[in-house]
C-alpha cells in the first residue's frame, strides 16, 4: 500500500457556515478522519491499538492556508506519515479544492496513551514505520509550544463538557475544542476576517462534566486563545489565530 493516502470526500450544507463557506471546525474534522482512515488502512492506526490497550492522542496541530476556501463540492486530501519518534509522531496534510488546486498544508504530531492508565507511552515498536515517508521538502511548519496568555486576556464565555463532545477516547474530541474556540468570536469578527493561520497544543485532556472557560488575548491580526479547566485553573490547550481581511 502507497506511502501517501490519497482521499476524495464531499462537502455537505452542514458543513457550511453563515458565510456559506467550509467552516473551520469542518475542514479540521475532515483531516482528521483522512488521517484515522489512512492509519487504519495500513494496521497502525487507533483500531490496532486499542487491541493493546493503547490509543493515539493529537498533541499539536497547525493549518497555513494558501487560498480561502468558498463553496465546493468536493475536497481532496493528501496525507503522509513524516516521522515517528520514540514518543511523538508527525503526520503531514495537503488540502485541494474540487479543481486540484492547493487550499491549505496542515502538521500534527501525535502521541500514543495508555487507555487505563491515561498517560503517555512510549510508542510501540514497529507501529507505521513502514509507511514513514519523510520529509518530502515541502516546508511545511511544525507546530511549537505556545505560551500562556498575559494579562490582557479577556474571558469568552465557559462552558461544561457533555456527551457529544467526547470521543472514542472518551475525552472532548480535536473538532470540538476548535468550534469552541471559534465560537469565542462574535459574528462582526467571522464577517470581516477568514483564518490565515491556525496553530493548537492540546496540554491536558477535558473529561465528561469538567466545566471550562474561554481567554482571548488580541493583538492586531493575532488572536490567542487558552481554555482553561476551572476546577484548577489549570490550561486544556492554548491556540493562536493569524486573521486575513476579507
Amino acid at each position: 500500500m502507497e506511502k501517501i493516502g490519497k482521499y476524495t470526500v464531499p462537502v455537505r450544507n452542514i458543513e457550511l457556515d453563515f458565510n456559506a463557506e467550509i467552516s473551520f471546525g469542518s475542514i479540521v474534522g475532515i483531516l482528521m478522519e483522512s488521517a484515522g482512515k489512512h492509519a487504519d488502512e495500513r494496521k497502525f492506526g487507533i483500531k490496532e491499538l486499542m487491541t493493546r490497550g493503547y490509543s493515539w492522542v493529537l498533541t499539536r496541530f497547525s493549518v497555513q492556508f494558501v487560498s480561502f476556501p468558498t463553496f465546493q463540492k468536493k475536497l481532496h486530501i493528501e496525507t503522509w506519515v513524516e516521522d515517528i519518534g520514540d514518543f511523538f509522531s508527525t503526520r503531514m496534510f495537503f488540502l485541494k479544492d474540487e479543481k486540484g488546486e492547493l487550499i491549505a498544508t496542515a502538521c500534527s504530531t501525535w502521541a500514543v496513551i495508555d487507555m487505563r492508565l491515561r498517560k503517555a507511552v512510549p510508542i510501540p515498536k514497529g507501529i507505521g514505520e513502514e509507511y514513514v515517508l519523510g520529509d518530502r521538502g515541502n516546508q511545511i511548519p511544525v507546530p511549537g509550544k505556545l505560551e500562556e496568555l498575559n494579562g490582557r486576556a479577556q474571558k469568552s464565555f465557559g462552558v461544561e463538557v457533555r456527551y457529544t463532545d467526547l470521543d472514542i477516547n472518551r475525552h472532548a474530541n480535536t473538532v470540538r475544542y476548535v468550534q469552541w474556540i471559534m465560537n469565542a468570536f462574535d459574528l462582526k469578527k467571522h464577517r470581516a476576517n477568514r483564518i490565515r493561520e491556525f496553530e493548537i497544543n492540546f496540554n491536558s485532556e477535558l473529561n465528561f462534566g469538567e466545566n471550562i472557560e474561554l481567554w482571548v488575548e488580541e493583538e492586531g491580526s493575532q488572536s490567542r486563545i487558552e481554555i482553561k479547566r476551572i476546577s484548577t485553573n489549570t490550561s486544556a490547550c492554548r491556540a493562536s489565530i493569524q486573521w486575513a481581511e476579507r
